[in-house]
């Protein structure tokens, strides 16, 4: 079954549908705006069918407020924290079975490592249009860059205790340059679109109070 594409506010490809069993199924890749960043609102309906022609849904109250949003990213965090924590747990089980072995900057580095990556910063995160906002995001991404750049300084560090091959090194520090240059792109990418955006803000608030005081003398 193929569908026609209709107007939309987002772009939407590789539409496809099945039809079994009394139920119909669409399949499409969207394409998202950057302006919604991971967020994305979503009206759940249903309707009836007149020869497998879809009807218009019902206008009832449930119907009117079937709305919900999603989160694209929402457990990123909670996935990234339980992985260090996992880690954390089995540095300490290696560290018992080790005894009189003492890499001291190797387990000093962890240890900052697995502070600095707690989310104790969460719950004092402010909300976006709160004007402290800014530093937390300053230090949010200075304490993301901390992590990253002692997690690599870390695994060196591990790699010069068990002394692998001269191909591994070489390898991880491959790994390591294309996802740096890969980071270092999009996050500059990041930076573009949020000074963009900021830009356009301000100017539709100048353009708003400019409306405002002509309208007033008007």
């Amino acid at each position: 079954m193929s569908l026609q594409e209709g107007g939309l506010s987002l772009k939407v490809s590789e539409l496809s549908a099945t039809y079994q069993n009394n139920d119909m199924v669409i399949f499409a890749t969207l394409n998202l705006p950057l302006a919604n960043g991971a967020t994305i609102n979503t009206v759940w309906q249903y309707r009836s069918l007149s020869e497998n022609n879809p009807l218009s849904h019902p206008t009832s109250c449930n119907n009117i407020r079937s709305i919900s949003t999603l989160n694209l990213v929402s457990g990123a965090s909670s996935c990234a924290y339980v992985i260090d924590v996992a880690g954390w747990a089995t540095e300490l089980k290696l560290g018992g079975e080790s005894p009189g072995i003492q890499f001291t900057a190797h387990r000093a580095i962890g240890i900052a490592l697995f502070c600095l990556a707690t989310v104790f910063a969460l719950f004092l995160r402010p909300k976006p249009k709160h004007k402290y906002r800014v530093y937390w995001n300053i230090y949010h991404h200075t304490i993301g860059y901390t992590v990253i750049i002692l997690a690599v300084v870390n695994i060196f560090k591990g790699l010069d205790i068990l002394s692998p091959d001269v191909q591994c090194r070489i390898a991880y520090t491959a790994i390591i340059v294309a996802l740096g240059i890969v980071a270092a792109v999009l996050e500059a990418f990041t930076w573009y679109v949020i000074i963009k955006r900021g830009k356009a803000e301000e100017s539709a608030k100048t353009a708003q109070l400019g409306n405002a005081g002509q309208s007033q003398y008007a």
